[in-house]
Parts: structure tokens; C-alpha cells; sequence
């Protein structure tokens, strides 16, 4: 241990510090989320609540993505490595898909 570092561990690189600190961070959301979709169950159905539908599972397809790239860019294995990345691109397209092109807004009229 010499200058206050770590060899090979994940505090060496930047990248993978910031992806372990970030999938934390998708704890309280799922919980945030979780009670949202609570909160929606409650609620009669309408455009308004299949917006707030879409917009939670959005955020859920983020969440994936967010996880997925941090196993990736901690996975030094070559051969299991396209795993997680290929889960991350499927989540990336599908929040890119809900919260862009096929936006809540835009699918339900409002």
C-alpha cells in the first residue's frame, strides 16, 4: 500500500467508484418508486394515471441500466463481460424508447 492506494481495487478507477456509488443510489429509488406504484394502484384509471405508469417503468428500465453497467465495468472477465453491457444497451433503448420517442405523452394523447 504505498501513497494511499489500492492496486486493482475498484477505488484505483474512477469509472467504477462512480458506477458502485450510482447503483447504490437505486436503492432508495426503487423504494420511491415502489410506493408510487402503491400510491397508483389506488388511484381510478385514466390517462394521467398510464402516464404516471409509463413514466415509473421508465425509471425502472434506468435502474437496470444503472446496475447493469456497474457489473460491467467491474467484470474484468472478457468472456462475461458482453453480458451485463448487452442488458445495459436493452435497458438504455428502453428508457430511450419510453421517455423519448414512445413518450407517455405521446402515446396517450395528453
Amino acid at each position: 500500500m504505498s501513497g494511499g492506494r489500492f492496486a486493482g481495487a475498484a477505488a484505483d478507477n474512477g469509472r467504477a467508484t462512480s458506477a458502485v456509488i450510482d447503483s447504490i443510489m437505486v436503492i432508495p429509488a426503487l423504494f420511491i418508486t415502489g410506493w408510487h406504484f402503491y400510491e397508483l394502484s389506488e388511484k381510478k384509471a385514466g390517462n394521467e394515471r398510464s402516464a404516471a405508469i409509463l413514466d415509473e417503468v421508465t425509471n425502472l428500465t434506468s435502474y437496470i441500466s444503472r446496475i447493469s453497467y456497474t457489473v460491467a465495468v467491474n467484470d474484468k472477465d472478457p468472456i462475461t463481460k458482453p453480458i451485463p453491457t448487452v442488458v445495459m444497451g436493452g435497458g438504455e433503448f428502453s428508457w430511450g424508447w419510453l421517455a423519448g420517442g414512445g413518450s407517455s405523452s405521446s402515446r396517450l394523447g395528453l
